[in-house]
């Protein structure tokens, strides 16, 4: 099955990419590339860097809160590029966030990391939800009859999360949370060694430790801060993408940016194609489509992000090398 799986994730991106491209007139593509804004296009690539700037800043405030981690602000930036490397092809980000927790293996932060990235992930997705939920009010066009079954799911996903939040916060000391708890560590364990054999980076942990987790991941002031940087993120983003459609001469408000972007990023958490490739591509198609953007333009700016996301994974790649070069030196 994992065979057959892996040649999934390479088949499918290649039929999506392969519709796609036929679905696209290159010369209307070459001359909306033509009359573009350079300046605006240059800029649009800042999106990436400032975020991960934005998530280093997040990932050095919660360290301070549970203990004096003295890891600087460089160090970690460092970390997340090489975790954006190495992790590239592994779906929903799970790649950079185990090199996370294994980076710092030795500076007593393993629960701190891992309980910031639960929250990261929970957050993320109520944010994305609600992002996508409460905008779509402000639009000016019809969103066609998938939609009512799109927001249902983004309801489910948002109530599911709240609860779950709910009871692990009530009810953390229960017998069937404890239990649950237990099979999540074990199962979290394996995935670790995994990652420790293929890096050669050991990294122990001692039983019981998703308790420490849990009371790090409920601490109130750490679910404010990772809310409010959330919120934040997806702005960025949005505005961004608004940048770089506004540089193709596409002339949209912010507010189907503020609606699609999180939308989007929900989309590319599925683990379909590696690196998220045809699904981006057609996701920016379809729902910008809808939103009345030439299929031209969609594919324009999501051709652009996708450079962008392989410049900054360049970048990972270099310092990983480097980083490698003086270890061994």
């Amino acid at each position: 099955m994992k065979r057959w799986y892996k040649i999934l994730r390479i088949v499918i991106p290649i039929v999506l990419l392969t519709i796609i491209i036929s679905k696209i007139d290159f010369e209307i593509l070459g001359e909306v590339y033509v009359r573009s804004n350079k300046s605006l296009l240059i800029l649009a690539f800042l999106s990436y860097p400032i975020r991960y700037l934005l998530f280093t800043v997040r990932w050095k405030l919660v360290l301070n809160m549970f203990g004096k981690h003295d890891i600087s602000f460089l160090h970690l930036l460092k970390t997340i590029y090489i975790g954006f490397f190495v992790g590239f092809f592994i779906p929903a980000s799970v790649g950079i966030d185990i090199y996370r927790v294994v980076s710092l293996r030795k500076t007593n932060s393993t629960h701190v990391n891992i309980g910031l990235i639960f929250q990261e992930k929970l957050m993320g997705l109520v944010v994305c939800g609600f992002f996508v939920l409460f905008f779509s009010s402000f639009l000016n066009v019809d969103l066609g009859k998938i939609y009512p079954y799109v927001r249902n799911i983004l309801y489910a996903i948002i109530f599911v999360s709240l609860f779950i939040l709910t009871v692990l916060f009530l009810f953390k000391t229960n017998l069937h949370i404890q239990k649950i708890l237990s099979f999540t560590e074990g199962k979290l364990i394996k995935l670790l060694g995994w990652f420790t054999l293929k890096f050669k980076k050991e990294i122990k942990l001692e039983e019981g430790f998703l308790n420490k987790v849990l009371k790090v991941s409920l601490f109130p002031k750490m679910i404010m801060v990772v809310l409010l940087f959330s919120i934040c993120n997806q702005g960025i983003g949005a505005v961004f993408a608004n940048i770089a459609f506004q540089a193709l001469e596409s002339d949209i408000p912010l507010v189907y940016n503020l609606f699609a972007s999180p939308l989007l990023n929900i989309i590319l958490l599925f683990p379909i194609s590696f690196g998220g490739f045809g699904i981006r591509e057609g996701s920016y198609i379809l729902i910008f489509g809808i939103l009345g953007v030439a299929a031209e333009i969609s594919f324009m700016v999501s051709f652009i992000f996708m450079v962008s996301t392989f410049i900054n994974v360049g970048i990972g790649g270099i310092i990983y090398i480097l980083d490698k070069k003086t270890l061994n030196g």
